[in-house]
């Protein structure tokens, strides 16, 4: 694992502020910089870039069943507070073929867990967004992450990452990304789970519908703060989660299937 090298700022963490994270854009005096970032697997500086990101961004291998995986790149970010939600936002596209993202995530004893998360497949630079808490746990710690994505075969592929920003935004702004529940890991390879807010724990009917509109799988009358959703027999590719109660559409998120 490479050495760290520490950069001295300071942030104003107040709701409603954007806050970039340290060398979010993977520069620096107009050369390349990874500084402030680890990864899992590997990475590298990539001559291109999203309109005022420069001309840099980080080129990410996807994880790959027949080598290293997961193909993370990571920063952490120990200022995080409990309960407090924040928007994480990047410039991103895909080298096909993976699916790539970005995702809140958390550290310990240097295992990695996805939290929420937001993904593509665009060959063209895409902005992506979550809004999101940090499920955090003791001895936890709150990492961002860009994701290379999953394949099954030698093949190789990349995600391309710049502009990282995270804000603190107040619970009570007024936005369609609150989290009535979150879906982790996304993107999956065999298995998901979905925690619900403590109001929807009961009598909850779970759809998930493919790209066309179409039932693949359903759960009815689930109680908990959890749920295991299990791929089955999908074939990779996106799908829609609806979490309906007393027949009300309560949320909908995307749900990313690996090979």
């Amino acid at each position: 694992m490479r050495t760290l090298h520490f950069l001295w700022l300071f942030f104003l963490i107040m709701p409603g502020l954007s806050c970039q994270i340290l060398n979010n854009s993977f520069e620096n005096n107009n050369g390349p910089d990874l500084s402030d970032w680890e990864w899992t697997c590997h990475a590298e500086s990539f001559e291109n870039a999203p309109q005022g990101g420069g001309k840099w961004c980080i080129q990410v291998p996807s994880g790959n069943t027949q080598g290293c995986y997961p193909g993370f790149v990571y920063q952490k970010v120990p200022w995080i507070s409990k309960d407090k939600m924040y928007t994480l936002s990047a410039w991103v596209y895909a080298d096909s073929p993976p699916v790539v993202g970005i995702n809140f995530g958390k550290i310990n004893n240097g295992n990695i867990t996805l939290l929420e998360g937001d993904t593509t497949t665009s060959a063209s630079w895409t902005r992506l967004q979550v809004t999101s808490e940090f499920s955090l746990l003791t001895g936890d710690t709150a990492i961002v992450i860009l994701n290379g994505g999953l394949i099954g075969g030698p093949a190789q592929g990349f995600g391309y990452f710049d502009l990282i920003q995270l804000e603190e935004i107040s619970k009570t702004k007024n936005t369609t990304d609150h989290p009535i529940f979150q879906l982790y890991p996304n993107p999956c390879v065999f298995q998901s789970t979905i925690i619900m807010e403590e109001k929807y724990m009961s009598n909850v009917d779970i759809t998930v519908t493919n790209i066309y509109g179409q039932s693949v799988l359903s759960l009815h009358n689930i109680s908990g703060s959890e749920v295991s959703l299990d791929r089955e027999q999908l074939p990779a590719g996106l799908y829609f989660i609806h979490l309906k109660v007393n027949d009300t559409l309560i949320g909908t998120k995307k749900w990313i299937i690996s090979e």
